[in-house]
């Protein structure tokens, strides 16, 4: 993915931890804010990121996600934002990452945990997800096999997300196949299915 203009860069110090070691590595994320880059370095530091589980409870005050069998749990040691001309000195000796809101979107509980409003109501997300069950693993099938190009898909095949974008101009595959309301394009960016 290409760096976003509007975006900045941060450098993250995740933490991780297993069993009794705990271990720090930082990596530079392009993200729009301090608290998405973070997110987004636990994502990319996690062995299973279609699975982990997220916490917006504190860990020592800090938020948290874990892979499911609790084998390493990740939080934000430091988020630190970057001048723009200290980024290519930092790229040489860093990992780099632009941060890609669909990969988040598809990781475990993000958007059932971390997606929601914060004490002032005020919704901390920019991109409006719908999630749908569907009742056939056939429809999920075909969604998959129609919109393999331009679609998201976990390497399992277990669930699809559809860039609303993709279909604006002729949506009429996905509303057939889903026998969706089109209104739902109108006021959503991501559609995510699964079985």
């Amino acid at each position: 993915m290409k760096p976003n203009k509007n975006y900045k860069t941060y450098v993250v110090t995740v933490e991780i931890r297993s069993g009794d070691h705990e271990k720090h590595n930082s990596k530079l994320v392009h993200a729009p804010d301090s608290e998405t880059a973070w997110h987004y370095a636990c994502y990319a530091e996690s062995h299973n990121p279609d699975e982990l589980q997220w916490n917006r409870d504190s860990w020592d005050k800090h938020q948290w996600c874990n892979e499911p069998d609790w084998s390493f749990a990740y939080r934000v040691g430091g988020v630190e934002e970057v001048p723009a001309d200290e980024v290519p000195v930092l790229r040489k000796h860093l990992s780099y990452m632009v941060y890609d809101e669909a990969d988040l979107a598809k990781s475990g509980d993000y958007l059932e945990e971390m997606i929601q409003s914060d004490h002032n109501n005020e919704v901390q997300r920019t991109a409006k997800t719908v999630i749908i069950r569907l009742s056939e693993p056939r429809t999920l099938n075909i969604l998959i096999d129609s919109f393999q190009d331009s679609g998201y898909m976990n390497i399992h095949g277990t669930d699809i997300i559809i860039d609303t974008a993709h279909v604006d101009e002729d949506p009429s595959t996905l509303l057939e196949i889903t026998g969706l309301d089109p209104a739902i394009l109108d006021v959503h960016d991501y559609l995510v299915f699964y079985v």
